[in-house]
């Protein structure tokens, strides 16, 4: 251990330390698989995995899903508008009004989405609408064709695919989903 940077950090009042390694969106947080007992410290940090349960609990919720891509969201368009203005001396602010637009509702949707990876009818239903408008985006759809817009639009939709990923069945019923409901739309539209 000693040679990749690590060292035991067992005292009198503490003998081992619980370590889970699981998704905690998917299970009870009380049947989670025990890694190891041994709690291990970063010689060069000292970082310490202490309350690993509270910790993954802590960040990884849907709102904290919200703040991270609201904060993106900020972030990317208040930089280019401020690149736009001093660097390039020109003010966008009709373009930029619909980029602050999707900042503003970026949280909701981060929020929402959050549960398409979870399980249920719910969740599927979620993910289809996400499917939905990615073959929306990225194929031209109609009764007897079914077109790809570009290379860039295919890689997108099947990022989306490899993300919404939780298992074959759920992905096969979330694309025939968007799929009749990608034909319905265009044949209505």
């Amino acid at each position: 251990m000693k040679e990749n940077g690590y060292e035991l950090d067992m005292t009198d009042a503490r003998l081992y330390h619980e370590i889970y390694l699981s998704d905690l969106r998917k299970y009870d947080i009380n049947r989670l698989k025990q890694l190891s007992d041994i709690l291990l410290k970063r010689l060069d940090n000292l970082l310490k995995v202490k309350y690993m349960k509270e910790f993954l609990n802590e960040v990884r919720t849907p709102i904290k899903a919200s703040l991270n891509v609201f904060s993106f969201f900020i972030g990317m368009t208040v930089s280019y508008h401020l690149y736009t203005i001093y660097f390039s001396d020109f003010n966008p602010k009709s373009y930029m009004m619909i980029w602050y637009g999707i900042t503003l509702i970026s949280p909701i949707l981060a929020y929402i989405c959050w549960y398409a990876k979870g399980k249920g009818k719910i969740s599927l239903l979620i993910s289809s609408i996400i499917l939905l408008a990615m073959l929306l985006s990225s194929f031209d759809i109609g009764i007897w064709y079914f077109d790809i817009n570009s290379i860039i639009d295919l890689l997108l939709f099947i990022g989306t695919v490899l993300v919404l990923y939780m298992n074959p069945k759920k992905t096969i019923y979330s694309l025939t989903i968007a799929t009749v409901l990608a034909y319905i739309v265009r044949t209505i539209i």
